[in-house]
């Protein structure tokens, strides 16, 4: 992973116990008991557009509902095993949360969607992949930041959300750890907005979708690393 920037990463659905497959096409074939899945702890982040939270009743704040790319491919799976899970299973949590409870000995978790890396490959259990996905460094459209080189990143400090993909490619780059600023969730990363100036870019997913809480798109610019 030496070209941070530039790296196409697979996302996979995570399965902490060997009931699933390592393929979606033929999951079914591989569950003796279905009623085993309904002991899983589901979890997962905001992450929009895989998974995110909409309110179809704007006039009635509990009608939450959990919805994504990634839900739907899950749904779908559950469906055609006849699993007894539904949306209504699924915990939304912080990344930094799910990735400690999944790795908690002896629970059965499960967390949903994950970044495949060499790192984390024999940590799990996969199902996937599901979508290829690039990793880019953003910053703010007026700052002085200039990555032109593998060598211009440690001139700089980062905002990564805690245990993700973003930092452990990071630190991957011999970035070191004072130099990244470690958060419990994207919108912890926002509401520190006023600090990611001159000396900070933070990074993410490229197609992720900005929602009210993110920076506008025309407020923010992928750093010169990433172009080709």
């Amino acid at each position: 992973m030496t070209r941070l920037t530039r790296t196409l990463f697979s996302l996979f659905i995570l399965i902490l116990i060997a009931l699933l497959s390592t393929s979606l096409s033929y999951s079914a074939e591989h569950i003796e008991n279905t009623e085993e899945i309904e002991k899983l702890d589901i979890y997962t982040e905001i992450f929009p557009p895989y998974n995110y939270i909409i309110y179809p009743n704007k006039k009635d704040p509990a009608s939450v509902q959990l919805t994504g790319y990634a839900v739907d491919l899950l749904n779908a799976v559950f469906k055609h095993i006849n699993a007894p899970q539904a949306t209504s299973n699924i915990k939304t949590v912080s990344w930094a949360t799910a990735y400690a409870l999944i790795q908690e000995p002896k629970v059965k978790n499960m967390l949903f969607s994950m970044t495949k890396t060499k790192e984390r490959l024999a940590l799990f259990k996969w199902v996937g992949p599901i979508a290829d996905h690039s990793i880019v460094l953003f910053t703010k459209k007026n700052s002085k930041i200039n990555i032109f080189s593998k060598t211009d990143l440690s001139n700089y400090r980062y905002a990564a959300i805690r245990n993700d993909i973003g930092a452990m490619l990071l630190s991957n780059e011999n970035i070191l750890s004072q130099q990244i600023k470690q958060y419990q969730s994207f919108k912890h990363i926002i509401r520190k907005r006023r600090y990611l100036g001159r000396y900070f870019a933070h990074p993410m997913m490229q197609n992720r979708r900005a929602k009210r809480d993110d920076y506008k798109p025309s407020a923010v610019r992928v750093t010169q690393r990433y172009v080709p």
